[in-house]
């Protein structure tokens, strides 16, 4: 990806599913509106994950996350929230939808479940940033000039009906991390992920305006290590190979709140996006996933907290891009629809829209 002035890069050494109807504007056009904040440029820094984010780790306050299930017969029917499953208040009268008139769908289409809000807190405003484990972004394709992307385009507008701002580029990229170790074969989420988003957030800034995506390379499976919900993506363990990405936040007694989306590698079965692709399929298999838990952790930062679906048993629970993912072909992989972003094709699952009452890359 090519930006003007210098990439910002701080390296980390650790030393020790029901589709709902589609709205597809092909191309987008450009929204109006006010630019908050432009690429951020900065100086190389390095960090060190060590004692001090062991110890933040095993004395963090809170926890809850949110997985992205893979299209595994393992997957059905097991809750994708964690610790303690799904708390909703004030959830009386959700049950009943109202009837809905859906205008500008061209059938089949059908209402399943707008999403409804909670309280909590959403983000008009954040810096993404990348933490790649062990291999440069390459791994994964280009996922920084997709980020970028996501946030000049239209598509990203979709969020403006449930975080109350219509600002361009809001969500760009933020500091560059990379983390060089040996990686044992499974990551656990208390073991090795929690204290590498503390190293990385005590230097890259803590609270709503950032997030953390960390990227796991080819051959690394990630579980979540809770006896109470034992959640894994481990293509090579079909038994337990129960998701694709997930979402958390944690709250640290020093650093305080921190937003982290987990990326394990998704060209594989059950995760990737169908070919051709317009990037490739290794490209396009990381950026599909990686925009699902960047809009839910937008819309839906503290799990379970904002905007939910709670109209229908069937998606009770859904965030906004689990409404929307997307079916497998007999390849068993995701068939995504491919349209432009910020001018440029990407293959890409669409998102819940309240305004469309379906799927949709419609702002």
């Amino acid at each position: 990806m090519k930006r003007a002035g210098k990439s910002r890069i701080r390296k980390l050494v650790v030393v020790s599913a029901t589709i709902a109807c589609c709205v597809i504007l092909l191309p987008l056009a450009p929204a109006l509106s006010q630019t908050v904040q432009q690429d951020t440029v900065s100086e190389t820094l390095t960090a060190q994950v060590g004692a001090e984010d062991y110890a933040a780790a095993r004395g963090i306050s809170e926890l809850r996350y949110h997985m992205t299930r893979a299209h595994t017969r393992t997957a059905n029917n097991v809750s994708p929230y964690g610790p303690g499953g799904l708390l909703i208040a004030s959830e009386a009268g959700l049950l009943e939808a109202p009837a809905v008139t859906i205008q500008g769908l061209s059938p089949p289409c059908f209402y399943p479940a707008d999403l409804s809000y909670f309280g909590g807190h959403t983000i008009a405003v954040s810096k993404s940033h990348p933490v790649y484990l062990s291999c440069t972004p390459a791994c994964w394709g280009n996922p920084e000039g997709f980020l970028t992307d996501l946030s000049k385009s239209a598509f990203v507008h979709l969020l403006d009906q449930y975080v109350g701002t219509t600002a361009n580029n809001r969500y760009s990229i933020g500091s560059r991390f990379f983390v060089q170790r040996t990686l044992p074969h499974v990551l656990g989420l208390f073991r090795d992920i929690i204290p590498l988003a503390h190293a990385a957030a005590k230097t890259g800034g803590t609270g709503y305006e950032h997030i953390y995506h960390i990227f796991v390379p080819k051959g690394i499976d990630v579980c979540a290590d809770d006896p109470r919900n034992m959640l894994c993506y481990s293509p090579d363990r079909p038994s337990s190979f129960l998701l694709c990405a997930f979402h958390f936040r944690v709250n640290f007694s020093d650093i305080g709140h921190v937003l982290v989306t987990v990326e394990p590698f998704q060209d594989v079965p059950e995760c990737a996006a169908q070919v051709p692709s317009p990037n490739g399929q290794l490209a396009d298999s990381t950026n599909s996933p990686l925009s699902h838990e960047l809009f839910e952790t937008i819309t839906d930062p503290d799990v379970g907290a904002s905007w939910i679906a709670a109209k229908s048993l069937d998606l009770h629970g859904f965030e906004i891009g689990d409404i929307c993912q997307p079916i497998l072909n007999a390849a068993n992989d995701f068939l995504v629809p491919t349209f432009l972003i910020n001018g440029k094709k990407y293959e890409v699952q669409l998102e819940y829209s309240n305004k469309y009452h379906g799927c949709t890359n419609a702002p």
